[in-house]
């Protein structure tokens, strides 16, 4: 259907045409005075691929009438007028269809025709719409059929010819016929196999029978196949476009074996793959020759033609035997299978690994410890192919020997090819050295990151009380200790530190701070609190980058 208007509708197919007939000319037809419709009402005006009219107004509405219009201006002579209007709602198609195609008088010329709408919604006056939109009084052309001359493709057939035919609905008479020689239809249809969808167009020209055709050979199932008329001569307007059967693909089951000459190599060398594959025909499995066998350290991907990790690949031969060396440039699965196509069913790999293990760095190695304990050692494990290798963060005294392990973790693909990054995280040292150590495997060879030394200076509240733990309500008390931190082996006053009063009510599990504050030259510390109801009382250190977090004991406060 030819949208007429920013509504978006879409018409019914060609193949329920019904024969136009003449609408009651608009003489002597009395209605209601009728008012400026709102423009809202009426959204859109179309013209059905059989000539009918569509209105699109709500579907309460009382009653619907057209008046096909000689032209826009004032007083413009009616050439075709009807009430005869039916609701319609199917899929994405709805509004109000006239019963049949306006039938303007004889000798009217071919083009677009202004349309009013005078209509009456529930609780309101007539309503009448002089710009609502036009009807589309042209020939009609579409395709009227097509279809493929296989129901399906496979291995040994793989082109399939579309023929069909396209008709031209002329609105002047009511009847369609062979669309004119050389009317272009554009084929329309996306190959869907393999993990791909390719969009594809193709234009063919009709003869003087209306009748096209399209030889395809695809590389996989054409699916969402659709024919329709395109570039129409100025005098035409083109159908909705015709649903084709989509042509698929039967693919053909095979089965391989595969063994490899060695399980373990150089960096760069070659491992010798040799193999067998086959096909099931009518008359059984038979060897498969003239396939591609390939060997991968990936596993087949059957939705993508693309083979990842691709180490080795050779032809079949008459007898289905396949042999080629595969490079091996790390430890690897070898995944050796026929190259993925859309007329190939899935099949099991054969499966083999190889090792090879390979060098690495560690780089841009981090270890930290914050203010509460928290050790965080973060890098990259910089070697292709390296997700998941194991590592371990380890602990040392001095650094040179008696590495205790701390924490377990593996790598992580950081997306940009350059390597693995790592992320670990346990509890840590007052002060300790610290390294990243990955012990060797059949990927890859035993490594660690430079030792680190790595603390921070721990604190401890020596002293804390409340001046009344018994005070009245909102009446103020005063909170005091001192502060402590460790030192050449000893505990020293920590003067200038940031403390916090904080508060918790006993009815709550949310602490509040109430006071902030800091230490004088000798450790010591007076914050005010007041008592706002029963709770606990704490003093905790705001730390800086060098010093540990510390708190107070809880101190109950009662309030009376």
């Amino acid at each position: 259907m030819r949208p007429l208007s920013h509504a978006v509708t879409h018409g019914v197919s060609h193949a329920v045409v019904r024969a136009a007939a003449v609408f009651t000319l608009a003489a002597g037809l009395t209605v209601p005075a009728a008012h400026a419709a709102p423009a809202a009402d009426i959204t859109g005006i179309s013209t059905f691929d059989d000539g009918r009219l569509n209105v699109v107004l709500s579907a309460h509405a009382l009653w619907v009438k057209v008046d096909v219009l000689a032209s826009d201006l004032p007083g413009a002579q009616v050439l075709a007028s009807t009430d005869d209007l039916t609701w319609n709602s199917t899929g994405s198609v709805y509004g109000w269809a006239t019963a049949e195609a306006p039938a303007l008088p004889e000798g009217t010329a071919l083009g677009d025709y202004p349309v009013a709408v005078t209509y009456r919604l529930p609780g309101g006056t007539v309503q009448r719409r002089q710009d609502a939109g036009t009807y589309s009084y042209k020939l009609r052309t579409g395709v009227e059929r097509a279809a493929f001359d296989r129901a399906s493709l496979d291995y040994d057939h793989r082109t399939a010819v579309l023929t069909g035919r396209a008709t031209t609905y002329d609105p002047r008479t009511g009847e369609r016929t062979p669309a004119r020689a050389g009317t272009k239809v554009e084929i329309r249809y996306t190959l869907n196999g393999n993990g791909h969808y390719t969009p594809v167009r193709t234009t063919v020209a009709t003869d003087a029978d209306g009748a096209f055709s399209l030889t395809a050979t695809p590389v996989a199932p054409m699916t969402g196949v659709g024919a329709v008329v395109v570039q129409p001569a100025a005098d035409t307007d083109p159908d909705e476009a015709l649903s084709v059967d989509a042509l698929g693909i039967e693919r053909t089951r095979y089965r391989i074996t595969a063994k490899l000459g060695a399980k373990r190599v150089h960096a760069g060398d070659s491992v010798r793959v040799t193999g067998r594959a086959e096909r099931l025909t009518a008359d059984g499995w038979k060897p498969f020759a003239g396939e591609t066998a390939v060997s991968s350290s990936d596993a087949p991907d059957h939705n993508s033609t693309t083979v990842r990790g691709l180490m080795g690949s050779g032809r079949t031969a008459a007898d289905g035997t396949f042999g080629y060396g595969a490079k091996a440039g790390r430890t690897t699965d070898v995944h050796t299978f026929l190259r993925p196509s859309a007329f190939l069913q899935e099949a099991p790999s054969a499966l083999g690994s190889v090792a090879v293990p390979q060098r690495f760095k560690f780089t841009g190695v981090k270890i930290s410890i914050d203010a509460y304990g928290k050790l965080r050692a973060t890098g990259k494990f910089a070697a292709p192919y390296c997700e998941n290798e194991k590592i371990v963060l380890q602990a040392s005294t001095n650094g040179r020997d008696g590495w205790a392990e701390l924490k377990k973790g593996t790598t992580q693909y950081d997306g940009n090819g350059s390597g693995c990054a790592f992320t670990l995280e346990t509890g840590g040292f007052v002060s300790s050295y610290y390294r990243v150590s990955h012990a060797e495997t059949d990927r890859f060879l035993g490594g660690t990151s430079a030792p680190v030394r790595v603390g921070r200076t721990a604190t401890r509240f020596a002293s804390f009380k409340v001046s009344n733990t018994r005070p009245a309500q909102d009446a103020s008390f005063t909170a005091s200790g001192s502060l402590q931190r460790h030192l050449d082996g000893k505990w020293k006053a920590y003067g200038g530190a940031k403390v916090t009063l904080v508060f918790k009510p006993r009815s709550q599990n949310q602490w509040y701070w109430v006071a902030k504050g800091r230490t004088g030259s000798g450790g010591k510390y007076s914050l005010k609190g007041r008592g706002y109801e029963d709770g606990d009382w704490v003093v905790v250190l705001e730390p800086d980058a060098k010093h540990f977090y510390a708190e107070s004991k809880k101190v109950y406060v009662n309030v009376r």
